[in-house]
C-alpha cells in the first residue's frame, strides 16, 4: 500500500496500491479466472447458460436483500442489473478460454 497526501485537502490522505501490490493482484484475478474456468469445464454451453442465469438470479436476490434488510419479491435495481449482466459476460469469457 502507499499513502500520499491529497493535494487539495492536506487532512486528507490518498491510498494506493504499489507496484507489487497490484502484481499480486493481477497474479490472484489469474488465479480465480483459472478456477472459475476449471470449475465449469465439464459443462455444455447450454448448461452454463443456464448456470449464469440462475447464478445472476440469486445474486439480485441477495444484493435486494442486503440494501433492503427484507427478501426482495422482484430483481435489484437498473445498476445493479447491469453490474450482474457484466460479471456475468466476464464468467462466459472465462468459460471459454483454455486452462
Amino acid at each position: 500500500m502507499s499513502r500520499v497526501p491529497e493535494p487539495e485537502d492536506r487532512r486528507g490522505t490518498l491510498v494506493g496500491l504499489t507496484a507489487h501490490g497490484l502484481e499480486v493482484m493481477d497474479e490472484a484475478i489469474a488465479a480465480v479466472w483459472a478456477t472459475q474456468a476449471q470449475l465449469v469445464a465439464g459443462l455444455t454451453e447450454t448448461e452454463r447458460e443456464h448456470l449464469s442465469a440462475l447464478l445472476r438470479t440469486l445474486l439480485l436476490t441477495l444484493e435486494g436483500a442486503e440494501s433492503t434488510n427484507e427478501t426482495p419479491s422482484a430483481p435489484g435495481s437498473p445498476a445493479l442489473e447491469r453490474q450482474v449482466d457484466r460479471l456475468s459476460r466476464r464468467a462466459r469469457v472465462a468459460a471459454q478460454r483454455p486452462s
